[in-house]
């Protein structure tokens, strides 16, 4: 077995989904039911074409039995879609997450309605709302999985256009929510572009400096961010986990400019005496982040860097770093705080 033969079948298996893909936007108006079934087998061979790169065996149902010969002539049974997601997930936690997990699922579980029972009374506008917010969840992926699927980028841009078909559908749904949108009180809430479908339907407090999870009203991607003004229009918006705004520039601000907003903000340096140390940054336990995480309240610590929380930072026994959370003994037996290893590892040849 060699490479390039685990590529070709890689390769087979994401233009497979790809020509999936295609079939399912061109079949929705004409067979809804097709377009489902061929919808869900797009989103299975992304996932398990992933699964194949990081080791071809974990595709079969018992990876113990993985033959190579029985994976390229097809004569073999794989694992199911939610045993592909649970798969990927043991093996990086943090690409798939929980959100989309419940989309792939929820697509599947519509197919199998199809298949066994051929329900379809569900409406289109509710497929085209569960398609594109399955869509959003891969073309992340496939952003985040980008090395190996970069073969795909034609495709990928191509399919990204057709998708767009289905905002016609989502229109649906924002015509049908506007009205209540329209009566909310505009001194306590804001709009904000949903990075997924592109309408005004995030509705975030006008609080600043608030971590935020909101669901879109039209599309229902739910989007992690800080409420913040932007510093290129002055708009209020929510700058998302993946760093870029909501609001019509769409800037993209680093760790370290989201930092110098809060910063002065909180007007942290005001009182600082000329060369002390600060207190209001921490070492983030979660990405590793270097005095990535800042203080916003008295039990609430933001990364700047992945956007975790933490309700409190800590002070490391060996190394005197700030560090988000609270481990037992850093400095003899708890192997110091992610910045050092404490004084045992430092001793162990004394």
């Amino acid at each position: 077995m060699r490479d390039e033969d685990i590529k070709q079948v890689f390769n087979g298996l994401v233009s497979n989904a790809f020509d999936f893909l295609t079939r399912s936007v061109a079949e929705f108006d004409t067979d809804i039911k097709y377009s489902i079934i061929h919808f869900c087998i797009a989103v299975e061979n992304i996932l398990k074409a992933e699964l194949l790169h990081k080791d071809w065996s974990l595709i079969f149902k018992k990876p113990e039995n993985a033959s190579w010969d029985n994976l390229i002539t097809g004569n073999f049974q794989s694992v199911s879609l939610g045993e592909t997601i649970n798969r990927l997930c043991n093996i990086n936690k943090k690409d798939i997450t929980q959100e989309a997990k419940d989309c792939f699922l929820d697509i599947a579980k519509e197919r199998n309605k199809i298949i066994h029972f051929c329900n379809v009374n569900i409406s289109k506008e509710e497929i085209a709302i569960k398609q594109f917010t399955a869509w959003y969840h891969i073309d992340k992926l496939l952003r985040l999985w980008h090395g190996h699927f970069n073969k795909f980028l034609k495709e990928k841009r191509k399919f990204r256009n057709i998708m767009a078909k289905q905002i016609e559908y989502l229109k649906i749904r924002y015509d049908k929510i506007k009205p209540t949108l329209d009566k909310l009180d505009k001194n306590k809430v804001f709009f904000a572009t949903c990075p997924s479908c592109k309408y005004d339907a995030l509705v975030l407090s006008v609080s600043e400096l608030h971590v935020r999870e909101e669901r879109c009203r039209v599309c229902d991607v739910s989007s992690r961010g800080i409420v913040i003004h932007c510093p290129d229009c002055g708009a209020l918006t929510l700058l998302t986990d993946d760093h870029t705004t909501t609001c019509k520039c769409h800037k993209r601000i680093d760790s370290k400019d989201l930092i110098d907003i809060i910063e002065n903000k909180l007007s942290y340096y005001a009182d600082i005496p000329h060369g002390e140390e600060v207190d209001w940054l921490a070492n983030c336990t979660e990405c590793d982040g270097h005095e990535s995480a800042i203080k916003l309240a008295e039990d609430l610590w933001f990364c700047t860097e992945c956007f975790a929380t933490f309700d409190k930072a800590s002070c490391c026994e060996w190394c005197n770093e700030f560090y988000t959370g609270e481990k037992e003994d850093t400095y003899m037996f708890g192997c110091g705080c992610g910045c050092c290893e404490g004084y045992a590892a430092n001793h162990m040849d004394d």
